[in-house]
């Protein structure tokens, strides 16, 4: 495990031997291999159930924290308390948050002029009114959106995005009143990739072939990645906490209870999947994405500055997705852009590469925004070698070669020449 600075700060003892320290903590999916097998599987079993019940321990712990810290901001929030503005009495609060979803919280746009229906799903702490900047990106261009983020202070682990999925599905999607002919999904971080994959199963084993068939592509923006214990621990205690509300103090006390619960789960993550089967799959959302069949067309953006979802992890997602068949994988890789702020430090390559994206998605676009020229934009189309801009190139290539004239060829090369040996 590498500590980072939030932490040695919090620690100070453990700066001199930060790099490495247990290693145990940071294990990937997939290391290791089966324990039991054959007849020895009944002991595997229980192995397991010992090992899930030692984790639903920690979890339970995790969970008593975060409703604790809730608590407490919202106690806050209602007496106006420290940097909360308030009267005293409360009667300007809003009401406590309800376990489920709201009809409130699903929020739609006017009709598009255009056919492709856009989904946005937002990061960890993610406010409707920053969320609302990306939907007014595509709605400036004609396309209908409808947003939704995850309330990050309600994620016990991959099964709640799961029931939350559960009910986004039956708000939006279950009466069968809304029926897009075109969809595409932008989703960001693994806050709203892990809501996008539990409701991209949710339609998967609900055998929903009119909405599958009809989401045309993907928009991973800042993911998807594999989140380790400390990136989890920062993202969710800076979202949870925010720096102008709650000071140092509490908040990186806050990350390090968070960092000691994640690496925990990790671990235990790790050995039961030595004596249970797809045990990463139910319990990582970045592990579940790679054994479905996602849309074959998806553009990744992402950046080496990102310190909660690295470029490496989400490259190895990239690698996987473009070595299928008839898939269309778009990259944007920009520099120095920091998580989830791609479009503040990149606005105008930012927004030309997501326009252009869906409006290939679009099969009644006539005529196409132009292409992204950004150096950090790639395109890896496979069953065709050539680019988007290789194909653009081909016809005027043609035109040069047919407006060549023939080169004189000198007489002696004309004539088969004799060779003495």
């Amino acid at each position: 495990m590498y500590l980072d600075d939030g932490v040695l700060d919090l620690l100070p003892w453990l700066r001199p031997h930060s790099r490495p320290f247990l290693p145990v903590l940071y294990l990937n999916p997939g290391e290791g291999s089966r324990l039991f097998s054959g007849s020895l599987r009944v002991l595997g079993g229980a192995t397991g159930s010992a090992l899930q019940r030692v984790d639903d321990v920690s979890t339970a712990f995790y969970v008593i924290t975060l409703s604790a810290m809730v608590h407490s901001r919202e106690k806050k929030k209602s007496r106006g308390v420290g940097c909360f503005p308030g009267s005293g009495s409360g009667s300007d609060t809003k009401k406590k948050r309800s376990s489920k979803m709201q009809a409130d919280d699903v929020k739609y746009s006017e009709p598009g002029t255009k056919g492709v229906t856009v989904f946005l799903f937002g990061w960890a702490g993610c406010k409707d009114r920053y969320l609302a900047k990306y939907s007014a990106i595509y709605e400036q261009a004609g396309y209908t959106t409808i947003r939704y983020t995850m309330p990050i202070v309600q994620v016990r682990g991959y099964f709640s995005y799961k029931l939350f999925a559960k009910q986004f599905y039956e708000r939006v999607f279950a009466d069968g009143t809304l029926k897009p002919d075109q969809i595409v999904w932008h989703v960001f971080s693994m806050n709203g990739c892990s809501m996008w994959t539990a409701l991209w199963g949710q339609l998967l084993k609900l055998k929903r072939d009119d909405i599958i068939e009809a989401s045309k592509g993907v928009i991973f923006d800042s993911a998807p990645a594999f989140v380790r214990p400390d990136q989890s621990a920062r993202a969710i205690s800076m979202s949870s906490l925010p720096a102008p509300e709650f000071n140092a103090a509490v908040r990186e006390s806050y990350r390090a209870a968070l960092l000691l619960y994640f690496a925990s789960h990790h671990a235990m993550v790790w050995l039961r999947s030595h004596v249970e089967p797809r045990v990463w799959e139910k319990n990582f959302s970045y592990c579940h994405l790679q054994e479905m069949e996602i849309p074959k067309n998806a553009l990744f953006i992402y950046s080496e500055a990102d310190e909660i979802c690295s470029a490496e992890s989400i490259e190895k997602i990239i690698d996987r997705q473009a070595a299928k068949d008839d898939t269309e994988i778009h990259s944007l890789k920009l520099p120095a852009s920091p998580h989830c702020a791609h479009l503040r430090t990149h606005p105008d390559t930012y927004t030309a590469t997501c326009i252009r994206f869906v409006a290939e998605q679009d099969a009644a676009e006539e005529t196409l925004p132009p292409s992204v020229t950004d150096p950090a934009y790639k395109l890896v189309k496979t069953g065709n070698v050539e680019s988007r801009e290789v194909d653009a190139l081909a016809p005027a290539l043609a035109d040069l070669v047919l407006e060549q004239q023939p080169v004189p060829v000198p007489q002696q090369l004309q004539q088969p020449q004799t060779v003495a040996v």
